[in-house]
């Protein structure tokens, strides 16, 4: 359908069918994502651990998602030196072995300490993606590099910036210095032994205060006897000309070894029945977790007023949400004198927090996370294996094919293959991955909110259910941005219809009323409705039609809540709606210059004549018509036709 989209302003007013086929669509995918996410078997502690703790990803999925969990890691400067497993060198090179596959797209070389004597005339960039035990193995051995570019140099040149055409993956380095200018006067001249710093005659090379040969490195005292003066010194990689600092603009990336041999495709079987037996006990590893993530919830909830340790400190950076509207234990005292004296450095006006929100944290984004980060890189490696592994064998059978030139059944060719495979293998994701399924859900959403601006789908898509959907399944879940998304959809569908705003009021008159049943037995009912009020306030300041019928369920829902004197209902609903009607009687506090110091009671225009001008709040909650806006407005003198909501609200009880 999507394809179709480009060609929809040749068919003009036909073309609606198209938007109500694809809105259905919409909705469709919605329903079905929030049915996976409300019963996979992992929501109920995904849903309260993202109110504990910095939840960032689903580590307890039992198949690792490689679309959740693969990321594209964006290019960035890496120093080589910080990325750099082992380095072996020869007297123009250096062969560097790296911690891992990295995409590199750029090479930039800074070379300080310069001397006149002997500077690098020409680069040559090498690199290799097998994976080697160590990296002495590719010494000597140009048959095994590629080449990835050559650079030429200025005399004095600093500062060298390779750019790559093409982007390559490589496992090691090997940077040559293969050109130089030489000034061979001064390479003639005295030379200063490493050892007594005295100016020694460049030849024979032999100092005659301490006997020690100048041609030795300064460095690890290494001679190369087979060179006298070389550029780099084959044992430590000491230059005396010039100091080298590689910077490499690359990013991690998961490869494997090219199978180009039976040899070959025997390591990689190998490799991969090495990777499935660390990915079996990673995972049972991973699911260990589980129960102790359970086992703290459990006290969390059960909020045991036991002193906290002073260790157990809120960190500012890692809990970015309200903790006492979970209903969980939190001591807000402050920390004891005797223990701040013995917390040097801890702040006296930092909050403690249950330690076993803490615990948790460490539990589920330390030690969890890692295990499940190290089970996706395995799953990633093995795709990509079985990738090499099946296109090789492809290969081997199309040229098989070939020589014999038998008829056969038509295949797939290796390009053909590849594409595929790359599909699979970057793509692929179970129909029932918590991540995907919540990346969809925000993604129809958006694209909800989008449609919900025409008049004529928005009509289509509250017909399919779409308001209760969105608040039963979407009001509550996700993070705070996808919940004020889902806020500001319900507020548009409802725009301007009066039937849309009256399911919406009755879904929330419904919820709050029996929490206030059963508030009793259970008051975090009561503080759960945070989501409903938060919906109330948000559609109530949108200006349409319809903002009687929402005012009138601000107003039945204070009515309900007014005589329950308990705090958490207090708290959560009643001043919640005083705050609703606070905000339409009080105008808003003038920003101009000329009537910023004039009160505001002496520039509104609305002012009541008489007690006797005033709605009956009983009459109108009934919808009884002689109560009505309408009907009040007429009742008015002249003079107060314009007199509007603000005196309205003030309706007597």
């Amino acid at each position: 359908m999507w394809s179709i989209w480009p060609e929809l302003p040749a068919y003009g007013r036909k073309a609606a069918q198209f938007f109500k086929e694809y809105s259905q669509k919409a909705v469709e995918i919605l329903r079905t994502q929030n049915h996976i996410l409300t019963n996979h078997p992992n929501s109920n502690i995904y849903n309260t651990l993202s109110g504990l703790v910095e939840f960032d990803g689903y580590y307890l999925e039992s198949d690792p998602c490689l679309v959740c969990n693969n990321p594209e890691v964006p290019f960035c400067n890496i120093k080589l030196s910080s990325i750099k497993v082992d380095t072996r060198y020869t007297t123009t090179q250096q062969v560097v072995k790296l911690i891992g596959s990295h995409t590199i797209s750029k090479v930039t070389v800074k070379i300080g300490d310069l001397k006149r004597t002997k500077m690098v005339r020409t680069i040559n960039l090498y690199y290799n993606n097998r994976t080697v035990q160590a990296i002495v193995e590719l010494k000597n051995k140009p048959a095994r590099w590629h080449k990835a570019k050559k650079i030429q140099l200025t005399p004095g040149q600093t500062e060298v910036k390779i750019d790559l055409p093409l982007p390559i993956v490589a496992s090691n380095l090997m940077i040559e210095f293969a050109d130089f200018y030489e000034n061979y006067q001064a390479s003639s001249e005295t030379l200063q032994c490493p050892r007594c710093s005295a100016s020694v005659p460049a030849n024979p090379g032999v100092c005659g205060n301490c006997g020690e040969n100048v041609y030795q490195c300064h460095k690890c005292r290494s001679i190369n006897y087979d060179e006298k003066d070389p550029f780099l010194c084959n044992a430590c990689g000491f230059c005396k000309y010039a100091r080298f600092d590689f910077m490499l603009y690359a990013r991690p990336c998961c490869a494997v070894d090219p199978i180009e041999n039976e040899e070959d495709r025997k390591k990689a079987v190998t490799n991969i029945n090495t990777l499935l037996d660390k990915a079996d006990r990673v995972y049972h590893q991973l699911m260990g977790h589980r129960p102790q993530l359970e086992n703290l919830l459990c006290k969390v909830n059960e909020a045991a007023p036991e002193k906290p340790q002073v260790g157990f400190l809120l960190a500012d950076h890692m809990y970015g949400t309200t903790l006492a509207s979970q209903g969980i234990g939190l001591d807000l005292h402050s920390v004891a004198q005797d223990d701040s004296a013995n917390a040097g450095g801890i702040s006296s006006t930092s909050a403690s927090v249950n330690r076993y929100i803490l615990q948790l944290a460490q539990e589920y984004c330390g030690d969890c996370k890692n295990s499940f980060d190290e089970l996706s890189k395995i799953i990633q490696k093995v795709f990509a294996s079985r990738k090499e592994l099946l296109e090789y064998d492809l290969q081997q059978r199309e040229a098989a094919t070939r020589s014999s030139r038998t008829t056969v059944q038509p295949t797939f060719t290796a390009s053909q293959y590849r594409a595929l495979s790359v599909l699979s293998c970057g793509h692929t994701s179970s129909t029932k991955c918590y991540g995907c399924a919540s990346a969809v859900t925000e993604h129809c959403i958006t694209l909800l909110r989008a449609l919900a601006t025409n008049s004529t789908i928005r009509h289509i898509l509250v017909s399919q259910g779409l308001i209760r959907e969105l608040f039963d399944y979407n009001l509550r879940r996700g993070p705070a941005a996808m919940r004020d998304e889902v806020r500001q959809v319900m507020c548009l569908l409802t725009r301007d219809n009066p039937e849309a705003t009256q399911q919406m009021n009755d879904l929330i008159i419904g919820k709050v009323s029996t929490a206030l049943k059963g508030h009793w037995a259970n008051p975090d009912l009561a503080s759960s409705l945070q989501y409903e009020m938060l919906l109330l306030t948000d559609s109530i300041s949108k200006e349409d039609s319809c903002w009687e019928l929402r005012l009138r369920c601000a107003l039945s829902l204070f009515l309900m809540a007014v005589n329950i004197k308990t705090p958490v209902v207090v708290e959560n609903i009643t001043l919640m709606c005083l705050r609703i009607l606070q905000k339409l009687i009080k105008p808003p506090t003038p920003t101009s210059k000329k009537n910023k110091d004039i009160p505001v009671e002496t520039l509104t225009t609305v002012k009541p004549y008489s007690n006797e001008i005033h709605a009956q709040a009983q009459l109108w909650l009934k919808r009884d018509p002689k109560a009505s806006y309408e009907a009040w407005k007429k009742c008015l003198p002249s003079r107060g036709i314009a007199h509007g909501l603000y005196l309205f609200v003030a309706l007597p009880y």
